[in-house]
């Protein structure tokens, strides 16, 4: 049985207040099978909500660290009080960070590859493009939103819709005012829940209803890098990639992953998408499909 260990250092303090981050090892794994490799993994959440410690472990994470792995998982600026120029700087602390401190704790900057689930995609994406001295074997996007230029991103969905499941009927404007009030302080840790009607998870499904994603995330994008979309990031400097989606995903469509592939396709880059067929967004639940992420895992590993 898995028995995880965390261990959490500040890789960044923003007046006064720390950045965090987590390095995650499963202990149970005998000493002799601990793999020098290491994955840095940011959260989903459509760059609105989430933590270092949401939606984890995952089976993704769980078959890495059974494998000897050590996970390292950041906290980032989140929209709307932060803009993506915020989530660039985060990334540039945390490859220092890395370089500086990483040997001292047993991890390899040559054995590392980046992941991230959802819009944490985007986000290695920012780190991928914005790192200029580590350089990452591998990269492992897990149903990434990246493709938020797109039409799905911009317009108003209709009141029959749902996102895994949940009704947009029942997102409503006036629980979601309070995060647009000018001086919001910045947020980077957030424990809201699907569950809380006026919880930040909720605040992108009600922005996605609206056709609100796209404008917002494509011109903060722009500001901070001069690109509108993830996939103008990628050049032949990314690494080899793995991306795994379900097809029928209905909160991030599997065209993102298809239009990933086919701009490191274009770049020159290796990748391989493995497509899981009938699964929604986060491909649960996970252990129906074992054998498609495991495939995913091991695809990772080959790279490494």
């Amino acid at each position: 049985m898995a028995s995880l260990e965390y261990r959490t250092f500040t890789f960044r303090t923003v007046n006064s207040s720390p950045i965090e981050l987590d390095l995650v090892r499963d202990t149970s794994v005998p000493t002799s099978s601990v793999s020098p490799k290491t994955l840095v993994f940011f959260h989903g959440g459509g760059l609105f909500s989430g933590n270092r410690r949401s939606r984890f472990p995952g089976l993704p994470l769980q078959l890495l660290l059974q494998r000897g792995w050590t996970i390292l998982t950041a906290d980032h600026h989140l929209l709307p009080e932060s803009q993506v120029e915020d989530m660039v700087n985060d990334v540039k602390h945390l490859e220092t960070w890395i370089l500086k401190e990483g040997r001292q704790l047993g991890l390899d900057p040559e054995l590392i590859a980046v992941a991230g689930s959802s819009a944490g995609a985007f986000v290695s994406c920012l780190a991928l493009a914005s790192w200029t001295k580590l350089r990452p074997r591998a990269f492992y996007s897990l149903y990434g939103m990246l493709h938020t230029e797109s039409d799905w991103y911009g317009t108003v969905k209709d009141e029959s819709t749902s996102f895994a499941g949940l009704p947009v009927s029942s997102l409503l404007a006036e629980h979601f005012e309070q995060y647009f009030v000018p001086g919001n302080k910045p947020v980077w840790h957030d424990t809201t829940e699907m569950t809380d009607p006026r919880g930040r998870v909720r605040l992108f499904m009600w922005l996605l209803k609206e056709g609100k994603i796209s404008s917002m995330i494509t011109s903060s994008l722009n500001a901070a890098t001069g690109k509108n979309s993830p996939s103008d990031l990628i050049t032949s400097s990314f690494p080899p990639t793995v991306a795994i989606h379900g097809t029928a995903d209905s909160v991030v469509p599997i065209e993102d992953s298809r239009a990933l592939v086919a701009a490191l396709s274009r770049a020159g880059v290796e990748n391989q998408l493995v497509e899981v067929s009938g699964a929604d967004h986060g491909i649960v639940p996970q252990d129906r499909y074992h054998a498609e992420i495991e495939k995913s895992v091991d695809l990772l590993e080959a790279y490494i």
